[in-house]
């Protein structure tokens, strides 16, 4: 990767998962990666301290009888992993033994995996594509314009994504930044766009679920937008475009059950357990 100063940096990304990947010019964050368990390691241990030192998949449901099928496997296939790194024993009978410091080792590896380095995106559209982009980006906020020692490069397309802003009415004479009524027309133009091309090219209607709604369908693939990732969840006749979580990636290829709700929007796996994806 290259920075915005024009230095470029070899970062491991051994933790991330296919699906969570950047693609080439995305803006990233690169950190150092927290010591701390994921949330699947606390119920893990929660229902272990309840049992002696013990997690099953039948003590999970008893625990938790909203959990499906498919949730409870995620926690297994985590214990797997953690019983290849000499965390966790398996027993004959598919139980497992959990230690009592379970959490501080889990989190000592959380804290090392892919090379000890956490990535976040900031934007999943390419630098140049974001400065004639008719959708709110990463340019338009207020993290381009706090970068420090930012360079020539960078100050080149923010000056550009100005001009553009201007030249199409975003932006009035003395105005250095959108309005948040801009910044919402401009979010949902780009989202009514994209999903227009959806229907066009699969013959298929797009949904977009009023509140306390539900629509059905495949997690069928992602697709990046200035505004974010969105997660394409579709049947033969409709489709509709979520916000995307690295929690879904998981699931790609299966059936979820989406919900607009007042704080946004929510998915869930058939009978299986609510997560939200936020606004």
């Amino acid at each position: 990767m290259r920075d915005f100063s024009g230095a470029v940096w070899h970062v491991p990304a051994l933790g991330l998962e296919p699906g969570e990947l950047p693609p080439t010019g995305a803006v990233v964050d690169v950190s150092a990666r927290a010591a701390a368990p994921r949330q699947a390691d606390r119920t893990i241990a929660e229902i272990a301290g309840r049992s002696g030192g013990v997690y099953s998949d039948d003590l999970h449901a008893a625990r938790d009888p909203g959990a499906s099928a498919a949730f409870r496997l995620a926690h297994k296939r985590r214990l797997e992993a953690l019983r290849m790194r000499g965390v966790v024993t398996r027993r004959p009978d598919g139980t497992w033994d959990v230690p009592a410091d379970y959490l501080e080792r889990a989190a000592t590896l959380e804290a090392v995996r892919g090379g000890g380095v956490s990535i976040k995106v900031r934007s999943w559209m390419a630098l140049e594509a974001q400065v004639m982009a008719r959708a709110e980006t990463w340019l338009d906020g207020p993290d381009a314009a706090g970068v420090s020692n930012a360079a020539a490069e960078l100050m080149e397309l923010r000056a550009a994504r100005t001009a553009f802003l201007r030249e199409k009415g975003f932006l009035q004479p003395g105005q250095t930044r959108l309005s948040e009524a801009d910044r919402q027309r401009l979010r949902a133009g780009e989202l009514a766009r994209v999903a227009a091309i959806e229907a066009a090219g699969s013959d298929r209607q797009s949904v977009s679920a009023a509140t306390g709604a539900s629509f059905e369908g495949r997690f069928e693939r992602v697709v990046d937008l200035a505004q974010g990732r969105m997660a394409l969840i579709g049947t033969e006749k409709m489709f509709a475009l979520v916000p995307w979580r690295r929690e879904m990636e998981r699931y790609r290829g299966e059936a979820l059950v989406i919900e607009a709700k007042g704080s946004g929007i929510g998915w869930t796996l058939s009978a299986g357990r609510t997560r939200d994806l936020g606004r």
